[in-house]
């Protein structure tokens, strides 16, 4: 029952990364779809020399972004990893440093000093002691 368990998890997991994945390209071919109607207009203006209005289609693609960086946000929780502050490559969470770029990642979930995993509230590790920094 436990493996059936989890075998049942993570096919749940599996199918919402696939939802996630699909409403992201979703969004990005919409993009590309406004990026195009833009060159047209761009085009149509420069032959009929005139000014066009691309305010709707800006806005249509800052709110696309939008949420396109909610649902990665998703998915990276999902898969339990995080963007490198410093070359945005993912990483797992419990990672102390880039395995990218080496970059020291400040953590306040984790312990400095051991890397075990620090209660919610807690001011010393339960592991070494290490005093938690606030």
């Amino acid at each position: 029952t436990e493996a059936s368990s989890n075998l049942s998890m993570k096919a749940k997991e599996i199918s919402e990364q696939s939802r996630l994945n699909g409403e992201i390209a979703k969004r990005e071919a919409r993009k590309k779809e406004c990026f195009a109607i833009m060159g047209e207009m761009h085009y149509i203006s420069v032959k009929e020399q005139t000014e066009p209005d691309y305010s709707a289609l800006v806005s249509e693609i800052d709110t696309l972004s939008g949420e396109m960086e909610e649902l990665k946000a998703d998915l990276r929780k999902l898969k339990g990893v995080f963007l490198c502050p410093n070359c945005n490559m993912e990483i797992p969470n419990s990672s102390l440093f880039c395995p990218n770029c080496g970059q020291q990642l400040k953590r306040n979930d984790i312990c400095s000093n051991c890397g075990v995993p620090l209660e919610s509230g807690a001011k010393f590790c339960v592991k070494c002691g290490t005093r938690v920094a606030e």
